[in-house]
């Protein structure tokens, strides 16, 4: 026995812990409480690691109290458990573990039995003291500690002392997971002119951590050139191509991916161009002071919808 088990004191309803060192990893131990060997359940629990041995008491009651002993070989060690009943107690107590988002407020609650009792709260066995990080409220006999924009710096354990009883919590703070959501139409089409400019914007929200955006056409994935220009930010991604060719019409894809999730649109990039030109004019009636015309629609219309038609007409006795 390297270091022998020590006198443990706790208040009802903490956890008492008993902890050991040997000389050797696989030395048989046994345990004992006022001589009757241990007999091990939810509540009276043995983790061994290597060389060291730990007794663990949850949630210690007054019939927990007593000698407790353990035997390896011939060599033994003894320790007394004292079981306090508590000043004040806690109604409602911190849970075992506290998740935390990180930039987020975690926030710590207590109910005590009293209402006029001072409480001290401890993180990772300092004192806090209220500060414009840590803010602390009693209201009636519940006693709450804000922690403001928890980070990495927070976590550990976090307590809560009021007079003999202890209530504490293990504070685990986590970056913010969520998967991407697209906001904007998941079908666009856009429609530029040849050597202009075409821009594609696909708006999100969620997206943490801020998702990768991949653009294919054809299905293959889009590098970025001088001429092509993907970006992404925390509300939209876009790619922009310079001075668009016929080769860049068609079919274009963007998935938005993060570790939790991903997202997908499709977009279409038209490129107008000039119509065809219209079939001749004929008459259809003819009046003394007006004249009704048909023509062909042009056969291409430049991937624009014909908006007008303007007619010209010359007076033939003037010409000649």
């Amino acid at each position: 026995i390297i270091h022998p088990l020590e006198d443990v004191s706790v208040t009802k309803g903490e956890n008492a812990i008993f902890e050991l060192e040997l000389s050797k990893g696989d030395a048989l131990v046994k345990w004992f409480k006022n001589g009757k060997e241990l007999v091990f359940n939810d509540r009276v629990q043995l983790a061994i690691d290597g060389k060291k041995q730990a007794l663990r008491i949850v949630k210690a009651r007054p019939e927990d109290a007593g000698e407790y002993s353990i035997q390896v070989g011939e060599q033994t060690s003894k320790a007394t458990l004292t079981v306090e009943e508590p000043l004040v107690d806690f109604v409602v107590r911190l849970p075992d573990v506290t998740l935390a988002t990180k930039t987020t407020d975690a926030e710590f609650t207590v109910e005590l039995s009293q209402p006029d009792v001072e409480v001290t709260w401890f993180k990772k066995g300092k004192p806090i003291k209220p500060n414009p990080k840590h803010e602390v409220f009693v209201e009636g006999t519940v006693r709450r500690l804000v922690i403001h924009e928890a980070g990495d710096e927070d976590a550990g354990e976090i307590s809560c002392v009021a007079e003999n009883v202890t209530s504490s919590t293990k504070l685990c703070v986590e970056e913010l997971k969520l998967p991407p959501v697209i906001t904007s139409d998941k079908e666009q089409t856009l429609k530029v002119k040849e050597n202009e400019d075409a821009t594609f914007t696909v708006k999100y929200t969620g997206g943490a951590p801020q998702p990768e955006a991949v653009w294919t056409t054809r299905n293959v994935v889009i590098p970025k050139s001088k001429r092509v220009t993907p970006s992404i930010d925390e509300q939209c991604a876009t790619l922009t191509l310079r001075k668009v060719v016929d080769d860049d019409e068609g079919e274009y894809t963007v998935k938005l991916v993060n570790p939790v999730g991903e997202a997908e649109a499709s977009l279409h990039l038209v490129i107008m161009r000039k119509p065809t030109a219209p079939g001749t004019p004929q008459p259809l009636e003819v009046m003394h002071d007006s004249i009704t015309l048909y023509w062909k629609a042009p056969e291409d219309d430049g991937k624009s919808e014909i908006i007008e038609y303007i007619l010209e007409y010359h007076d033939v006795k003037e010409e000649k």
